[in-house]
């Protein structure tokens, strides 16, 4: 351990500080990568869904329509991890990151079913319900 040690700092301390803050910054997002993965995974899909549908709905797709999709993608980022930040430093016994992460998750998920709805007109809602009652 001694050696590893004396290797670390013969690097420079610059690059001791460095290991530090890339360890920190993984330790608080890999917990949270799978989130920030599917949120990014979902908002594409309801870009590319609400395209197909304003398209066969001969809506105009404009480029600030499309600028929102980043814009999307930061905010639920910065919520997600904002949430992880505070289950963290408070200690919740609640885990609010899943919540947060649930609730962003469910809102693109209907917007999705709703462009499906748009371009087949098949209430994606509907048949999941009627698959469970069965």
């Amino acid at each position: 351990m001694k050696s590893i040690l004396l290797k670390l700092l013969q690097q420079g301390y610059e690059f001791v500080a460095f290991a530090l803050c890339c360890g920190f910054v993984a330790s608080f997002v890999l917990p949270i990568g799978h989130f920030l993965l599917f949120t990014i995974f979902a908002v594409f899909a309801d870009t590319v869904t609400g395209l197909m549908a304003a398209k066969k709905q001969k809506e105009p797709i404009t480029s600030t329509k499309l600028k929102r999709t980043i814009e999307k993608i930061v905010i639920y980022f910065v919520a997600i991890m904002i949430f992880r930040g505070a289950e963290i430093t408070f200690k919740l016994p609640v885990p609010i990151t899943y919540m947060t992460a649930m609730l962003i998750a469910s809102t693109e998920l209907w917007s999705i079913a709703e462009n499906t709805k748009k371009m087949t007109g098949v209430n994606l809602g509907t048949l999941i319900l009627r698959f469970f009652k069965k």
